[in-house]
């Protein structure tokens, strides 16, 4: 946050009312100043830091946020520059009213010190905030080199703080009309080239002041206005509109809204306040308008930051415009105005009904999932991003509550594709979990059974996935997608299960990611709109058609159509075959927000593309207006069923569709026959087809529990022992963690928990009526890869009563004020037990840099294999546990997923052989010891004894230095540190690079970097050594050193740790490439 004003300061003789309203609006310049801060640090790391004296702790915000104040930036900068290159006789002034703490004035005097010579820059704002800005500008020569001589008068009761010619830091409150106009005479702009500027200021204060205010300003002979604020669009009916209206309305509200809530009314406003030329567009078309902002400084924001928010990005800059007024007729201060160009869309509206039918409390609430089909009664919404933790993997919508059996897909994505083939199986491929990692994964689904299939390379996700049939195979066709570089692909690629998949060259070879696609015939099919790696939306419909074209093998024939009706320039949408026409649905579009006609619209079969009246409808008649974003659409019949979607209103809040929606003709009955089966309905069935018995059944009913797992690998007989120790001082405990190896602490005092923490002092002081959510299964092992458990709510007394049974529950405690934001502590979560335990003092290097404190109770469970990038100290209050651990250099023989810090072996039962190579530590850590476990090191955890429950407090903290941890949030102290996650993306690089070579030798070139990475002595002799990597080659070479100097600041033993699980992934790839090859 930035430094605020002492109550009252600078405020003298303001009545308290206006003063409160006004320290509101100054408080919104705090999350501003930070949000530009971090957009600084991470895409101007080259320039002078000038955010950063205003900033007491500096975050990271979401890529989202970042993306979008980087837009802000940028716009303003633009009016800037152009007025700046404006020639003119007279000397230039910039204002800046509602200036904040924003250093606008010396980033442009250092950005365009040439074209500055003739210019001053005034800063207006609220006396108080002035004043605190002006004290931080004189303690930092950032700021005054760059006003040399300039006079400074902070203790003077005059509004010019700062009086210098370049630059005037002046206090005057922007709704005292008077004291505007005498400064504006004192000033002498009258005699100046002017140009004002206004960044979400004026829209907080009263409409007929901000009006007065404009008019005066217009007065001038020689004025041009620069204003960015928010607008409405589609009206307050639109999700992210009310989101908005409601974050803002808490404390500052955005009054302009009500009077000027559309683009139109803001340029009558001005027109009417003496500004004869007015250019206004929003910001989503600005970014699209490549003369404003390039498609390579776009492009090199994906390099510093990947990022796959685009709806999301839409909607906020859709609902904030830029508009450029001028009272100079010469003035060169334009840019394009509204987007509207439907003139070649037929705009006859089709007779389309919409029903809306509400879930049970959050329950479908999914974003970016895919549809399972099932049959004509029944389907299924898998993966994507769900809003709550006790979501299963899937959503199950059938007709008349019919309960089917569902095989679950083997993994849990967003972004992918489930397309069923035309002999009835089921392709899963791409997706991703973060936007540099996607998956090139792909299973078919074949008599209820999930298996590995051909991979698709390169890796992608948001790309097109249609059912064919050629030449009597049924097959998939995939076109474009994002790869994790963030470009888009320009790909049309076929598989079938013999051949796998096969890249068809076609004439139309268009990158696009987020298009919608769909067959219109077993052999052809229609692509429509996307985005291209810029970012550009892409306004397309393209007919395709597959042709078998003799010993040449399968052709694409692609004609494009239309390529400039704004209707179909879109992104995000889905399209889907009706008896009626084809069905475009949601998505984002040139103006970023979509009109509610709009949202859904139909091409019919003679071309036409007819506007419907069905949300425009719904809302007539009471319901509320859907966020047609991360949905998924089925048809079955007439019916056109709309499940999940909504999306994070930018720093607002979230917004998730809490209905499904059945799209259908007008004549048909308006009653819906789809339901959400709640997740005790569902049956599942794991990989081999077998039933799965309820995973909801109440734990109780103990009769069909399986018995507590043996311990049965006798690689586990050779195991050494975790050393037991005594500390003697705080400064032993520091050279442990600084050697990392694990020991057990004993006879340390942990307060009187190990006395008084008895399972019926815990409910007592827990409340027996808490509710808790736990890991529930009918297996004894818990993994986290399969998810073979389920996450239930259930009252704190009945869980610790099924884990004294030994059932198979596990409670991992999360923050009870914001599981998904503020890491679990247990003076916070549990305050009625937390003070009966202690940190010791002699583990005050755990306490001073506590990151999370967390409350674990389990009954007869195992744990699945995992590591914490964060050291921690597990501390035994009741119990006992078997704890065995690997090494960071075993990581390579425990089968992690690449990307993941959990491993699906269950080492207490996998053969021997697996584990032959490992070097495993084990103990059994019993009530009253303490097992610190160091970063990355693999560990499980199972029952020591027969029955009975585990209870333990495991304390994370940091060891590493700040920088050398991933930037952003990390609720559970494992997510990988930054140079893994920078790692992975150079690896990706280089795979993409190598891929697009020639097939023969790739696989030994991937091998040398792979060995490059693992093997220290054979680095020393390639990188220390001069050769080059690979035989002649220098592909990756950058990368690689890149890779290799970001581990120095690391110690060996997990800068090596990193390196192992790149080379891993590397290696992989050569064996795919081996396979190619043969």
């Amino acid at each position: 946050m930035s430094k605020k004003a002492k109550p009252g300061a600078g405020t003298i003789g303001v009545p308290k009312k206006k003063e409160k309203k006004d320290e509101a609006i100054i408080g919104t310049n705090d999350y501003s100043i930070v949000s530009k801060r971090s957009v600084e640090k991470l895409y101007l790391q080259d320039e002078p830091q000038f955010f950063r004296p205003f900033i007491e702790k500096p975050k990271r915000r979401a890529p989202l946020i970042n993306r979008g104040y980087w837009l802000r930036m940028q716009a303003i900068e633009h009016v800037v520059k152009s007025f700046l290159e404006e020639s003119s006789s007279k000397d230039k002034i910039i204002v800046n009213l509602g200036c904040g703490y924003e250093p606008l004035p010396f980033r442009m005097l250092w950005r365009y010190k040439d074209q500055c010579q003739n210019v001053k820059f005034i800063d207006i704002d609220f006396p108080q905030l002035i004043r605190r800005k002006v004290g931080i500008i004189c303690k930092h020569g950032m700021y005054t080199d760059l006003l040399q001589d300039f006079t400074e008068r902070n203790n003077s009761p005059e509004p010019v703080l700062i009086d210098h010619k370049r630059y005037s830091a002046i206090g005057c409150d922007l709704g005292d009309a008077a004291a505007m106009r005498d400064l504006f005479l004192t000033l002498q702009l009258t005699t100046h080239a002017v140009l004002f500027l206004a960044e979400v200021s004026m829209v907080y204060m009263e409409p007929v002041e901000a009006t007065t205010l404009i008019k005066i300003c217009g007065e001038l002979p020689d004025a041009r206005f620069g204003m960015l604020e928010q607008h409405l669009p589609a009206g307050l009916d639109h999700p992210f509109a009310k989101t908005m209206i409601d974050h803002f309305n808490k404390q500052t509200p955005l009054r302009a809204l009500a009077s000027y809530p559309t683009i139109e009314s803001q340029r009558t406003r001005f027109q009417a306040c003496g500004w004869p030329e007015v250019g206004i567009q929003n910001l989503w078309y600005l970014w699209q308008y490549n003369k404003l902002f390039g498609n390579d400084s776009k492009s090199r924001l994906d390099i510093v930051e990947p990022f796959d928010e685009w709806e999301e990005l839409a909607l906020f800059a859709g609902h904030y415009f830029l508009l450029s007024a001028t009272t100079f007729t010469a003035s060169k201060q334009k840019f394009p105005n509204t987007s509207k160009n439907i003139q070649n869309v037929e705009r006859s509206l089709a007779d389309f009904q919409l029903l809306a039918s509400e879930n049970s409390a959050c329950t479908g609430q999914r974003r970016f999932g895919a549809i399972i089909d099932i049959d004509d009664q029944s389907f299924a919404h898998h993966g994507g991003i769900v809003s709550t933790k006790v979501q299963t993997g899937y959503d199950l919508y059938t007709k008349n509550g019919r309960a089917v059996n569902v095989v679950e897909p083997p993994e849990h994505l967003i972004c992918h594709t489930l397309t069923t083939l035309h002999d009835g199986t089921v392709l899963f491929a791409g997706g991703r979990k973060s936007p540099a990692s996607p998956s090139a994964a792909c299973y078919l689904r074949e008599n209820h059974t999930w298996t590995r299939t051909h991979e698709l390379r390169p890796a992608r996700y948001r790309h097109c996935s249609v059912a064919v049939t050629i030449d009597s195979k049924p097959s998939v066709l995939v076109c474009g997608g994002q790869s994790g570089n963030g470009s888009a692909l320009a790909l049309w690629q076929l598989y079938d299960r013999e051949l796998g998949w096969r890249e068809l060259p076609c004439d139309i070879n268009i990158e696009v990611f987020g298009a919608a696609m769909v067959a219109t015939s077993k052999t052809s099919g229609v692509l429509v709109g996307g985005m291209s790696s810029s970012g550009t939306l892409l306004s397309q419909y393209i007919e395709w058609r597959l042709i078998q074209n003799g010993e040449e093998g399968v052709k694409l024939e692609c004609e494009q159509m239309w390529d400039s009706r704004s209707s179909i320039c879109r992104f995000g949408a889905c399209l889907v075959r009706h008896p009626c026409g084809l069905i475009l649905i949601g998505g984002i579009g040139t103006d970023g927000v979509l009109e509610a006609d709009q949202e859904i619209m139909v091409i019919t079969p003679d071309g036409n593309v007819k506007n419907t009246k069905s949300i425009s409808a719904l809302l007539s008649t009471g319901g509320s207006r859907p966020m047609l974003t991360g949905h998924s659409v089925k048809v079955i019949g007439d019916d056109v069923i709309i499940v999940g979607g909504g999306g994070v209103c930018f720093s607002f809040g979230a917004f998730w569709n809490k209905h499904q929606l059945i799209l259908r003709p007008s004549e048909a009955d308006n009653k819906s026959a789809w339901q959400l089966l709640l997740p005790k309905s569902n049956i599942l069935q794991n990989a081999a087809g077998k039933d799965v018995p309820n995973l909801h059944a109440d734990l109780n009913e103990s009769s069909d529990v399986q018995e507590p797992q043996k311990i049965q690998s006798s690689a586990l007989h050779r195991a050494k022992r975790v050393p037991c120790i005594d500390l003697s001082s705080s400064e032993d405990f520091t050279a442990l963690v600084t050697k990392a190896q694990p020991v057990v602490l004993q006879n340390l005092d942990l307060g009187p928990c190990l006395t008084l923490w008895t399972p019926e002092y815990l409910k007592e002081k827990t409340g027996p009526d808490r509710a808790v959510i736990i890991h529930a299964s009918k297996e004894p092992h818990l993994s986290f890869l399969t998810k073979n458990f389920t996450y239930e709510t259930r009252p704190f007394s009945q869980f610790i009563d099924a884990a004294m049974n030994g059932q198979h529950v596990y409670l991992r405690a999360l923050s009870s004020a914001n599981p998904s934001k503020i890491p679990a502590a247990l003076h916070r979560d549990f305050p009625s037990i937390a003070g009966d335990f202690v940190i010791p003092d002699i583990l005050e290097m755990a306490r001073e840099n506590e990151h999370s404190s967390v409350l674990r109770i389990s009954g007869a469970t195992t744990m699945w294999l995992h590591y914490d990038v964060m050291v921690n100290i597990l501390c035994q209050i009741r119990g006992s546990k078997k704890v065995v651990l690997f090494p960071p250099s075993d990581i390579r023989y425990l089968e992690f997923v690449h990307g993941e810090t959990t491993s699906g072996l269950n080492v207490f039962t996998t053969p021997p052989e697996k584990l032959e190579k490992t070097h495993l530590v084990e103990t059994v850590l019993e009530e009253g010891k303490v097992l610190f476990i160091p970063a990355c090191w693999a560990h499980a955890t199972a029952p020591a004894g027969e029955k009975g429950m585990s209870v333990a407090v495991n304390v994370f903290f940091r060891s590493f230095e700040n920088n050398a941890y991933a930037a952003g949030r990390d609720v559970y102290g494992n997510r990988d540190l930054g140079v893994y996650q920078n790692g992975r993306r150079d690896i990706a690089k280089i795979i993409e690079k190598i891929a697009a070579e020639p097939e023969l030798g790739r696989a030994e070139r991937i091998n040398v970097i792979a060995r490059i990475l693992a093997d220290e002595g054979f680095r020393r002799q390639v990188v220390k050594g001069g050769r080059e990597i690979g035989e002649g080659n220098r592909v990756g070479e950058k990368e690689v050193l890149r890779i290799l100097r970001s581990v120095e600041a690391l110690p060996d033993d997990i800068g090596q740790f990193y390196l192992d699980r790149l080379a891993v992934e590397m290696e992989d790839f050569a064996k795919t490439c081996r396979r190619d090859e043969i």
